[in-house]
């Protein structure tokens, strides 16, 4: 199913869906993690080559971006909203990811790595970046602040400042490690204010296996690449805070490989981790790929030779020859010369953003595709749904005349939290939230209200729902009436 996005290609591509992100007040929904198919991604774990080579544009853009010192640089949008940091953290996880899933525990990449130019330089200058890093590691402390996918972004950028993924030189990691994770308090407190900040995150109620994960290995990384193995584990042996830590990790058990559990746990209380139980955690390995080392060839299309030589100004693109830089300079120059954000493109990205289908409502839509049953489906927390089912053709006809009306009439939204409201008023608020992140109108505003409604007789509609006596099953989520209306 087209998701109505296509593949970014600028950095005001992105600031379009940033600001659109943001009307729809997209992490104020049971799942904000829905509004990242908006940026038109694929999974990383399938992320093909060809699908690299069309993103690249973007990133020599974005990256360009955030190292200049000045009012253009889009790192400033991470403090305007978690609206904003959710989509714009996810754009510098992508990479990383990528990253991840292309290579296991022991750093071997897992497919025959061909191409055009390397995922390793652009995660380099995403988790070498000053400003962001120290971003991050203020989320960690001001965790209170942020919705626990924002921090999850800001978690998986940390865990990855570390030599050890192959990103960062050994220097260059300790230096951002000491500097901004630290913040040039010293080893000694650096990690133990960072390992205080971390116990936070993971004692909140929201707490996920993801960002359970990152912490984790964010500290262990951490330690390793300024002490070593050995010194690593004598560090987490007197570390405070193992019951914090132990006990998310408990929680968020049933989501977790029980090797990684048992690993994680061991990091957890700086137990000693044999070699044989590392071997066990390289248990995913996608069928059509092999272990290898990475093969970077030419940009050139057609030509597979290495591409040592790189270009001077993005540093992203690489050729096996000054001929092929020249056969290809005339149409990478477009993408590699540095702008400054232009406010028209802006506003037209913002424009088609605002016409394509919000990734909620799309979700809903797949949600009502495989429950054929179900006339609407309620968000609830810990991916667990609500659905609704209308048994009187009537009134089910009047419903799906509402949702078909509501993209572009804002009183058909009010007319569906009425109604949804009606059936389940212990939920209101919840889907008056879910209404806004669909639609982007809140229907309970005088604005949504005192448009022009859809010529039903609602009030009918309302007393027959009102008259009818259902039942709701919380374990399969499942509304049912007792009788036709």
């Amino acid at each position: 199913m087209s998701t109505g996005y296509d593949t970014l290609t600028s950095v005001e591509d992105l600031i379009g869906r940033l600001n659109v992100c943001a009307e729809r007040k997209v992490t104020q929904s049971a799942d904000p993690d829905r509004v990242l198919f908006s940026l038109g991604f694929p999974y990383p774990v399938a992320t093909t080559n060809e699908q690299l080579a069309a993103l690249e544009p973007f990133y020599i853009d974005l990256l360009q971006n955030i190292e200049e010192q000045n009012d253009n640089n889009i790192l400033s949008r991470l403090d305007k909203s978690d609206d904003d940091a959710i989509l714009l953290l996810y754009a510098f996880t992508f990479p990383l990811l990528v990253l991840m899933a292309r290579k296991d525990i022991s750093g071997n990449a897992q497919c025959y790595v061909d191409e055009a130019y390397e995922i390793p330089d652009i995660a380099e200058r995403i988790v070498s970046n000053k400003q962001l890093i120290t971003w991050c590691r203020t989320c960690m402390t001001e965790q209170e602040r942020h919705i626990i996918s924002v921090i999850s972004g800001a978690a998986c950028i940390l865990s990855n400042v570390n030599p050890l993924q192959q990103i960062l030189s050994k220097s260059k990691a300790k230096k951002r490690i000491r500097r901004q994770l630290f913040q040039g308090k010293g080893d000694n407190v650096g990690f133990r204010d960072l390992r205080k900040d971390l116990a936070g995150v993971v004692s909140r109620d929201d707490i996920t296996s993801t960002v359970m994960v990152h912490v984790v290995l964010c500290q262990l990384h951490v330690l390793t690449s300024l002490h070593g193995d050995k010194n690593a584990i004598l560090v987490l042996t007197k570390a405070a805070h193992k019951g914090e830590f132990d006990r998310a990790l408990i929680r968020v058990k049933a989501d977790l490989d029980p090797n990684l559990f048992r690993f994680l746990r061991m990091t957890i209380f700086g137990t000693s981790t044999p070699k044989e139980e590392i071997a066990k955690l390289v248990n995913y390995r996608p069928t059509n790929r092999e272990p290898c080392q990475p093969k970077f060839v030419c940009s050139r299309d057609g030509c597979h030779q290495p591409g040592q030589h790189r270009c001077s100004r993005c540093k992203l693109v690489g050729y096996c020859s000054k001929e092929c830089q020249v056969f290809c300079w005339s149409e990478h120059k477009m993408n590699c010369k540095k702008s400054s954000v232009n406010t028209k493109k802006v506003e037209a990205a913002t424009k088609a953003a605002r016409r394509a289908p919000d990734p909620a409502l799309l979700q809903q839509d797949r949600h009502l595709m495989n429950n054929p049953g179900y006339e609407y489906v309620i968000l609830l927390p810990d991916h667990k749904m609500l659905g609704v089912q209308i048994e009187n053709e009537m009134s089910k006809t009047i419903f799906k005349l509402f949702r078909l009306m509501a993209p572009n009439k804002p009183g058909a939204v009010n007319c569906l939290y009425t109604l949804l409201s009606t059936m389940h008023p212990d939920l209101s608020e919840k889907i008056g939230k879910q209404l806004m992140a669909e639609y982007g109108v809140d229907p309970t505003s005088d604005f949504a209200k005192n448009s022009e409604l859809p010529k039903v007789n609602l009030e009918a509609m309302i007393e027959s729902i009102r008259g009818t006596h259902y039942n709701v099953d919380l374990d399969s989520g499942m509304m049912t009436f007792d009788r036709y209306l």
